[in-house]
């Protein structure tokens, strides 16, 4: 699957191809046609958001 990473704070976003990741048990895979970055993505770019660990996937 396509992912926007962030890698450290400060860096240019990445889209990577990422392992898809298999659900356990009572959870369920939901395809999604599209995804949005917000504020609080933003915030996470500018170190604005506490205890965020990079590489951070964002949307």
């Amino acid at each position: 699957m396509k992912s926007v990473v962030l890698t450290k704070q400060d860096s240019p976003l990445k889209i990577e191809d990422r392992d898809s990741l298999e659900p356990s048990e009572g959870q369920v895979i939901v395809s999604l046609k599209a995804s949005a970055l917000n504020r609080r993505d933003y915030w996470i770019t500018q170190g604005l958001y506490p205890g965020i660990q990079y590489p951070a996937v964002l949307g």
